[in-house]
């Protein structure tokens, strides 16, 4: 069995601890990235089978990431926490794209994960 990829993008690090124990307790294989742009040059060479976007990664920073990744062409389903990128949201299916709330914790960050992994 193949496990699911999940880019978790996120600052500070630290931040993202509780989800990635979550997430790879669950079966997922969790790569933390700093940024965007690391992400994106990721991408290139692996496809995640979802991202998830912190707080960290700011709105605008966030919805520019996100715009990026659609005009790639990447039909990969995204989580975004409600302060990083929510106006991106009216231009996503809601198949392929989770806002979350919060406080969240890990447990409510692997919920959105399944259901998109699900889809996709």
């Amino acid at each position: 069995m193949s496990l699911d990829l999940v880019f978790l993008i996120d600052q500070p690090a630290s931040s993202t601890n509780d989800v990635v124990m979550t997430l790879e307790e669950a079966g997922y294989l969790v790569w933390p990235l700093p940024d965007g742009a690391q992400a994106l040059q990721l991408m290139e060479r692996v496809q995640p089978d979802v991202l998830v976007l912190g707080d960290g990664i700011g709105r605008d920073d966030g919805l520019a990431f996100v715009e990026e990744v659609r005009a790639l062409d990447h039909a990969v389903p995204v989580i975004v926490f409600a302060d990083a990128v929510a106006a991106a949201s009216g231009s996503m299916a809601p198949e392929r794209f989770s806002v979350m709330t919060g406080p969240f914790d890990g447990q409510q960050v692997l919920q959105a994960v399944d259901r998109l992994s699900i889809a996709s």
